[in-house]
């Protein structure tokens, strides 16, 4: 028997962190059939906010982290993971590849730890956002902001497409999310509450026009491995 990721089970602390999970992580996940107690992980675990989501669901979830914290289980990098081959149903890279200079030997990692048959998560900077994150992610000033990453590469849909193909996968969905400009976020949360559900469903309506449906900040990507 197989269990579904529900996005409707996960509870985020405030809600734009609500609307940025269910954007990269849950909605892209929902109905992805995984058994019972499957493997999860999750690379560059962060506050370990998703780890919690996924082992409430009841996943046997991991998290590696450059080093110690809230969501670590394991200090590693993702060019080198310290898993045997075929460990993981499903692997997670939520916003992780751009800041990897060696993005192929990670995605190859990746590839390696994911069991055939399973499926992996990307979230990256969409090169063609809205943002201008083309220009932006050039500028030294926009590097300092993403301590402790010295290094930032967004993707096109092809490349990421491209990308994942070379590492062996087979892209099974890809497209651009989250269309809410960041300075939304920064309202009060009892503001945030009532605004984002209002700008999710015009953002719906926005995703499904011809160009500016491609123009999200970020790409999402779920990717078999046959």
């Amino acid at each position: 028997m197989e269990a579904m990721v529900s996005k409707l089970s996960i509870a985020s602390p405030d809600p734009w962190t609500a609307y940025i999970d269910s954007s990269l992580v849950w909605g892209p996940l929902d109905g992805l059939p995984l058994r019972p107690s499957a493997r999860v992980l999750d690379v560059g675990s962060g506050d370990g906010r998703i780890l919690k989501g996924l082992r409430g669901q009841g996943f046997r979830a991991t998290g590696i982290e450059l080093q110690a914290g809230p969501g670590t289980d394991v200090v590693g990098r993702a060019e080198a993971l310290p898993f045997p081959d075929e460990t993981f149903d499903l692997v997670l890279l939520i916003l992780v590849l751009m800041h990897i200079r060696e993005a192929s030997r990670a995605l190859s990692e990746v590839f390696r730890v994911t069991k055939r048959g399973g499926h992996a998560l990307f979230a990256v900077g969409n090169r063609r956002s809205f943002t201008g994150l083309a220009l932006r992610e050039m500028s030294p000033r926009f590097l300092l902001r993403k301590i402790p990453y010295d290094h930032y590469l967004s993707y096109s849909e092809a490349e990421l497409r491209s990308a994942l193909r070379a590492a062996g996968f087979q892209p099974q969905s890809l497209r651009a999310v989250t269309y809410i400009p960041r300075v939304v976020g920064k309202a009060p949360r009892s503001i945030l509450k009532g605004l984002i559900p209002i700008l999710r469903r015009a953002e719906e309506t926005v995703s499904r026009l011809p160009l500016l449906g491609k123009a999200g900040v970020r790409l999402v990507a779920v990717a078999e491995r046959a």
